[in-house]
Formats: structure tokens, sequence, C-alpha cells
């Protein structure tokens, strides 16, 4: 998997993307992440994986924090992206 950084300038507020690679098993830097448990009475929901890493695995719906996200948004984007919930 790619990761990338994004960092804004100061006079127009534009972004440039910088590619980072590394690898997410034994990754160089930390990588901030979210994860939600949903329950619905005795039942937890799980997203199958669509995409690498862990294709075809099913875990919980969540995913990379963005840069300048809070965890909190992050989450509320990762389930409706993952799942459609809002």
């Amino acid at each position: 998997m790619e990761l990338y950084t994004y960092s804004k300038c100061p006079n127009d507020a534009s972004s440039t993307r910088k590619e980072i690679k590394m690898s997410r098993q034994y990754p160089s830097l930390p990588i901030p992440a979210v994860a939600a448990v949903i329950f619905q009475g005795h039942s937890v929901l799980l997203a199958k994986r669509a995409s690498e890493p862990s294709k075809g695995q099913w875990s919980l719906p969540g995913g990379i924090i963005e840069v300048g996200e809070t965890h909190k948004a992050a989450l509320k984007r990762e389930i409706r992206e993952e799942t459609g919930l809002e």
C-alpha cells in the first residue's frame, strides 16, 4: 500500500501531495487509524475488505486518519464509506 503526506501552502492553501512508500506490516512511521465496533442487539457489524491489505477478509469498519482530520471525523467518514451508515 502507498501512503501519502500532504503539506499546505501558506499563501493559497493549496496542497501538494508527496508520496511515501512504506510497508504496512513493518511501517517506519506510525500509521494513525480508527475502527468502529457497531452493535445491533448481540451482533457486531463487520465489513469484507475490498482491497489490500487483507483483501477478502472480514474486519471492523475503519481506516487511516487523513492529515488534519480529527479521529471522530475520520471514524464518521470511514463508517460512511465502508457501510453507507450515517
